[in-house]
């Protein structure tokens, strides 16, 4: 049965056995005190996991989850099944810590006209359109909304077992599918954002995936055809264009500096963005076409150099 106004906190916990008690402590000296702590144990090989359940001794409102590693994704997946009667999820990285205001102010500032509260180190508007927040999911990039899991609070009605429909090989940009999906899961005309600094401290983990992740082509072919599945069918012909504009900033990162680009048209990820580009007749500036079309080393280099005049004198 839900209780009315009850948090329940998911924290992944691997490889953080350095962190974890400073995340549980900050969690734990919340003012808002009315929720759920789920440490879910993704098979860590360090005593992160040990260390959770000495918490779980301390505190009746700690539950830790042991289970055989299977990723970032499966692991949030578990504890929001775990949070059984919860209201609200929030998510909160096992090496990152929340200030003591955290969860008082998403749950004060989350409304009946609302199911998602998001809070944002940029300046964005107090009231965002449900269209124009997902639109920066999918753009991303400077003004746009943060992507990530952590700093927003959601009702956990709009979870379903999709979700988390993500396979383990899609590591990076998980975390903006899930929020792809539970926008589109919401039936509220907008989301609530907080501009409130210095309530969510993130930590550089130089140890993180982030950190070493290279992708591929066939990679973004394969996050590409997740994130278009994440789109209702009857919804997909108003929101493809930004799948566009976000398969070309993965384009520029494969190619974009690049001269020598052999084999760039081969790609199944080069075809059929090259098809939908046609397809949604979609502009693009004339260097950028040019970048786009062609292989040949010395216009590449031309281009190229002009395009890097032409940021300097701008």
């Amino acid at each position: 049965m839900m209780q009315q106004g009850l948090i329940g906190v998911i924290v992944p916990v691997y490889r953080t056995g350095k962190y974890i008690k400073e995340c549980i402590e900050s969690i734990l000296a919340q003012s808002y005190t009315k929720f759920r702590l789920v440490l879910v144990d993704d098979g860590t090989p360090d005593n992160a996991g040990h260390i959770c359940d000495e918490y779980a001794k301390t505190d009746p409102r700690i539950t830790v989850i042991h289970q055989q590693n299977a990723g970032v994704t499966q692991a949030r997946a578990c504890g929001v099944k775990e949070a059984d009667g919860c209201e609200f999820i929030t998510f909160v990285d096992s090496d990152d810590t929340i200030a003591a205001d955290y969860l008082e102010t998403l749950h004060d500032a989350m409304n009946d006209k609302v199911d998602i509260v998001i809070n944002e180190r940029d300046i964005h508007p107090a009231n965002l359109p449900r269209e124009r927040y997902i639109e920066q999911l999918f753009v991303g990039g400077k003004g746009s909304v943060d992507p990530g899991p952590c700093s927003k609070l959601f009702r956990k009605k709009l979870f379903k077992n999709s979700t988390f429909d993500i396979p383990r090989t899609i590591v990076v940009g998980e975390d903006m599918l899930m929020n792809i999906r539970l926008a589109f899961a919401s039936d509220k005309s907008g989301i609530t954002i907080t501009n409130k600094p210095g309530i969510y401290y993130y930590r550089q983990n130089e140890g993180s995936i982030m950190h070493s992740f290279k992708s591929t082509p066939e990679y973004e072919q394969l996050y590409h055809l997740h994130l278009t599945s994440s789109i209702p069918a009857e919804e997909r012909e108003n929101y493809f264009v930004f799948t566009i504009k976000n398969r070309l900033k993965s384009f520029k990162n494969f190619y974009g500096k690049r001269c020598s680009v052999k084999g760039m048209k081969e790609t199944m990820f080069y075809q059929e963005l090259k098809s939908d580009i046609e397809k949604y007749r979609y502009d693009m500036p004339v260097v950028e076409r040019i970048l786009f079309t062609n292989e040949n080393p010395a216009v590449r280099l031309f281009v190229l150099a002009t395009r890097g005049l032409l940021k300097l004198f701008r």
